[in-house]
């Protein structure tokens, strides 16, 4: 039926939307289907404007009917055999699977705001001030735990040790915190100005205090643009915090972290009187950590009469950042090889495969590498990113993201990419790598005996056939048997 020019505006529209969705169905229908849309259209006009009832209203209501022919169309365009064919063809591909683990990367990437804590990371590993910075705590012989020191302890360690260049202790001012309402609220720090010494800390603008000034308050770059947004006029000015009021003297650079990736505020006192006290010392190059231990606990003996034989613990700075790293590669190891002895990978196969390795071979062997790199990386971001690492602390035997959490997730997470991997590559054409479809049953498991029972899995592009045994004899070493196809078996597969 042909549209109708002395039809209202409203029905005019929905022709045109008919029109616009019979584009994209198949030529051979796609009459029929605009002529279907056009007499229900016309009739429905009709039937309204001859009763009376025809308005706005009903107007509306047809323009909004016209529409679910939008997806009707598209429904039967997807629905053409050679649009479905190619559909499945690029969703088997294998480029499919690396775009798609590409693409949640890069969603984790945006949820964390680009990474943060993963960049924090390898940003403090990698910088030249943390070679030779070492944690100090002491974990006594009876009692157990980690714990801090009495604070006259580190005045005498910073005037009789030969072996560290500088010496400064910290503690968290957890009460203080309490001044600060909200998400926003900082991690207050209590230190002394030697902590930047050995930090090598840079300042954005302000200056930092030198031993012996007056108590101020540092602010770290995240603090300065939250708490104080970004307004430079608080250099100078006067804050209150825990009932005192402190000069706020300087503004860290944005690179500067220390023991918590959250918004922080040091406060900074010309000695620290207050126990228990964290310890963070600069040592002296090609000094070990023995020397200092033995250093360390003579001079307590002698000069504060505390006896730490055996319990002092360092840890150097950078190793406490690598944590995660380490932790996660034992994982990754510990899961790999798990999953290796389940799925019965064997040694032999790999090695032969290795050994008389083609092209095709190579390229199986980058593509599982890839996407199980790519897997891995979510895992490991995931559970860095969110388990807990903003206010986790850098020091003593605390690892940076929140340990027991974080070590039996990338140990599930990992196996589980590894399992996924392997059950994935099996089930992808030797040649091609796209995954194997059309699964059809062979046999009766009732008759096993007499003909094999189990499952063909072929290649859409007609490169070869895998059988997947229901029940493998335990005399067969290779159950899965795949079968290459040449050329002449190509044209059943093409459409």
């Amino acid at each position: 039926m042909q549209p109708d020019g002395r039809a209202p505006l409203s029905v005019r529209f929905c022709q045109t939307i008919v029109q616009a969705a019979a584009e994209i169905i198949p030529l051979e229908s796609r009459a029929a289907w605009q002529n279907r849309w056009f007499i229900d259209i016309h009739r429905r006009w009709t039937f309204l404007r001859h009763s009376g009832f025809w308005n706005k209203h009903e107007a509306l209501l047809l323009c909004l009917y016209c529409l679910h022919a939008i997806p009707e169309s598209l429904r039967m365009f997807l629905w053409q055999d050679a649009v479905r064919s190619r559909a499945l063809r690029v969703l088997r591909s294998p480029w499919t699977c690396i775009g798609f683990l590409s693409a949640c990367l890069v969603v984790v990437a945006v949820l964390t705001g680009g990474l943060g804590a993963t960049r924090a990371l390898l940003r403090a590993s990698s910088g030249a001030a943390t070679d030779r910075v070492l944690f100090i705590w002491r974990h006594p012989v009876i009692g157990g735990g980690d714990r801090g020191f009495p604070s006259d302890v580190v005045p005498g360690w910073a005037r009789n040790s030969q072996e560290l260049e500088q010496v400064a202790p910290f503690q968290i001012a957890r009460s203080a915190r309490s001044n600060f309402h909200g998400a926003s609220a900082p991690l207050a720090i209590q230190t002394e100005a030697s902590l930047f010494s050995v930090l090598h800390a840079r300042v954005a603008f302000g200056k930092l205090p030198y031993a012996g000034q007056d108590d101020a308050i540092i602010l770290d770059w995240k603090t300065w643009k939250t708490l104080f947004r970004s307004n430079r006029n608080v250099i100078g000015s006067l804050f209150e915090f825990d009932g005192r009021k402190y000069l706020i003297a300087a503004v860290l650079s944005p690179e500067f972290s220390f023991i918590s990736r959250c918004p922080a505020i040091y406060l900074v006192q010309k000695q620290i009187t207050a126990s228990p006290v964290m310890v963070v010392a600069r040592v002296k190059p090609s000094v070990s950590n023995a020397q200092v231990d033995r250093e360390l606990t003579k001079i307590a003996e002698d000069d504060c009469y505390y006896f730490y034989s055996g319990q002092l613990r360092i840890r150097s700075f950078r190793t406490s950042l690598l944590t995660p790293f380490l932790f996660f590669t034992i994982a990754a190891l510990v899961s790999a090889l798990l999953s290796a002895v389940v799925l019965k990978v064997r040694p032999r196969t790999v090695f032969l495969a290795w050994k008389y390795a083609d092209k095709s071979s190579v390229r199986r062997a980058i593509f599982i590498t890839v996407k199980t790199g790519l897997a891995l990386a979510i895992v490991f971001t995931v559970g860095l990113e969110w388990s807990r690492s903003e206010t986790s602390l850098l020091f003593a035997s605390k690892d940076p993201a929140n340990g027991p959490f974080l070590v039996w997730f990338y140990v599930a997470g990992a196996m589980a990419v590894f399992f996924w991997a392997i059950a994935d590559q099996r089930l992808r054409c030797r040649q091609c790598l796209r995954s194997l479809g059309f699964p059809v049953r062979i046999g009766t498991p009732g008759s096993f005996f007499l003909t094999w029972s189990g499952t063909e899995l072929i290649c859409l592009e007609g490169h070869g056939v895998l059988h997947v045994p229901l029940l493998a004899p335990s005399w067969d070493e290779e159950s899965e048997h795949w079968i290459s196809l040449d050329d002449s078996w190509r044209s059943l597969f093409t459409s």
